[in-house]
């Protein structure tokens, strides 16, 4: 299946550039939708057996040291998952 839509977006892409009328309403662009956070990927990973570092999700500071203290580890990273989208664009 895959291999049928790449041979389709191929000729799509074909038929835009080297057609001598202008083709209207196709676009050779791709686009990814990835609007997720960070914490959903790593339990997507973590779910399909991959290895991913001990983590936590808190929504408050009791859940934060809760997590913490069940993590027993001597170091912690706090990150802020917020959707900025595209590395700052």
């Amino acid at each position: 299946m895959a291999s049928f839509l790449q041979r389709a977006s191929s000729l799509a892409e074909k038929l835009v550039t080297h057609s001598p009328k202008k083709v209207i309403g196709t676009a050779c662009q791709q686009s990814r939708n990835l609007s997720v956070h960070e914490y959903v990927s790593m339990s997507l990973l973590q779910d399909a057996g991959v290895p991913v570092p001990k983590f936590g999700v808190a929504k408050s500071a009791a859940e934060a040291k809760q997590i913490a203290q069940d993590l027993d580890v001597s170091d912690l990273v706090v990150k802020a998952q917020v959707l900025a989208g595209g590395r700052g664009k």
